[in-house]
């Protein structure tokens, strides 16, 4: 497991820490990104980019991209990757947290599970989890190549 981490200001906040991730995802090949990869600091924007689609309101907190084997552009392979988005602090609360650490990294590492070797030539693709907030509720929008 490979994990990356972007610096925070003192008004933002990640749906957990390195050490939440390390408890469920320790043992797996998976890479993390805690605000890198194309993550801005403009909640508002990665919410629009990263939505499963264009109904979906919810701010973005994570997403999960699992395969077996993903060709890329440039035609290397990356391993699966778990994305953290930074969130204000202001709203997201040490009981999101909790209840993020306890119902939906569970749900991830079920996830994970499922699709770790699936091949993706033969299942058309990439699978992803987004995860989304939505009146203190957090949401599960499972895509096959962005769709639902």
């Amino acid at each position: 497991m490979r994990v990356e981490i972007k610096g925070l200001n003192s008004n933002e906040v990640y749906c957990c820490k390195k050490s939440d991730i390390k408890a469920v995802f320790g043992d797996t090949d998976i890479n993390v990104y805690f605000g890198v990869l194309n993550i801005r600091r403009d909640e508002r924007s990665n919410s629009v980019f990263y939505r499963p689609d264009k109904k979906c309101k919810d701010r973005i907190i994570a997403q999960f991209i699992v395969h077996k084997r993903y060709i890329n552009r440039i035609g290397t392979e990356s391993e699966p990757r778990l994305k953290f988005f930074i969130l204000e602090k202001s709203y997201y609360t040490e009981e999101l947290h909790l209840k993020f650490v306890t119902e939906v990294l569970p749900e991830l590492r079920r996830f994970y599970e499922i699709h770790k070797d699936d091949d993706p030539i033969i299942n058309h693709g990439e699978f992803s989890l987004t995860i989304g907030l939505k009146d203190d509720n957090f949401n599960f929008y499972e895509t096959l190549e962005g769709k639902t």
